[in-house]
């Protein structure tokens, strides 16, 4: 009994505390002179229960309020409901005194994590300079590109849109609605913010290639696509552009770090999984491979989902 009276609060500071902070975040914050207050200065005491203000901080620096104001008022409501949560003997239930102890062990095991995390030493400039230069590709904003396009069954065809598309006055929308057998006719043959990657699935390889130099308003092609040979207007343009070390060194650093961290919590959960004398039994192994399996299917049906959402360029008769 007295142990669960000492971890029961655990559930309310998860639970009441985080519900109540999320309404915080959505208000302003003044700002405020801290007071200068000791550690051991009492804020509140509710029936001999008291707070101090080296408490309070505790909780901010937990993420459990915004302030050590917060963390007071919300103390007082926290001790209030607690107390009455004695009174109808909550503390007594299977069920509650099972998930005590699992907070617990959450919070401890977090606070784990965190001291591994932080023992990972930092990265250094030129580690991050490395992974920069390793994958560059990573930092590298890819081409965006806007269009028109027409397609048409003949080259001669095509080539003669060309020369008309490239007369004084000429309508691209015009020639479009004229000669396309593409689908998208309806839609003026525009395609949006197409890459050297959806460009080569939607118009073919040779047409892709000549869009890694075109400028705004060109007419170019024609072109052999997948569904016929393209006439196609740029209509704005953005090259592949390589993201400079000192934009993005920040985020490498963290990442790195970070990616650190997970390595090394990761090792020292598997050397305790080893060290243990843990045992699943065949009814949870069972489980584990009927939830991998639904997980299998779920992911293949996505995969299935994303391959049939890809944009199609469908061919239609004039």
């Amino acid at each position: 009994m007295k142990n669960m009276q000492k971890v029961l609060p655990l559930i309310f500071v998860f639970l009441s505390w985080q519900a109540a902070l999320g309404q915080d975040a959505q208000q302003p914050k003044p700002e405020a002179a801290q007071p200068a207050l000791p550690d051991s200065a009492v804020l509140v005491t509710i029936d001999g229960q008291t707070l101090t203000y080296g408490q309070a901080k505790i909780l901010v620096e937990n993420r459990l309020a915004p302030d050590e104001v917060s963390a007071a008022n919300r103390w007082i409501d926290i001790q209030l409901k607690y107390q009455k949560a004695l009174e109808k003997q909550l503390d007594q239930k299977t069920d509650i005194q099972f998930m005590v102890d699992m907070i617990k062990k959450h919070f401890l095991s977090y606070k784990l994590d965190m001291e591994v995390a932080d023992s990972v030493p930092a990265v250094s400039e030129e580690k991050a300079l490395e992974e920069y230069n390793k994958n560059i590709a990573r930092y590298t904003r890819p081409m965006n590109i806007s269009l028109q396009h027409i397609t048409v069954q003949e080259r001669q065809q095509a080539e003669k849109i060309i020369e008309e598309a490239k007369q004084s006055g000429a309508e691209f929308d015009a020639l479009v609605e004229k000669y396309s057998q593409a689908a998208d006719k309806s839609k003026k043959g525009k395609i949006d913010r197409l890459n050297l990657e959806t460009a080569k699935r939607q118009l073919g390889e040779e047409t892709a290639q000549a869009l890694k130099t075109a400028q705004n308003n060109d007419i170019l092609g024609p072109f052999l696509g997948i569904k016929g040979f393209e006439v196609i207007k740029v209509v704005s343009y953005k090259p592949e552009e390589v993201m400079e070390f000192a934009k993005v060194k920040d985020g490498i650093l963290q990442g790195m770090k970070g990616q650190a961290a997970e390595e090394a919590k990761t090792k020292l959960l598997d050397e305790l999984k080893a060290a243990s004398k843990m045992e699943k039994s065949p009814d949870l192994l069972k489980l584990e491979e009927e939830a991998k399996a639904r997980q299998e299917e779920a992911q293949k049906k996505a995969e299935e989902a994303r391959k049939n959402a890809q944009p199609k360029i469908g061919m239609g008769g004039n």
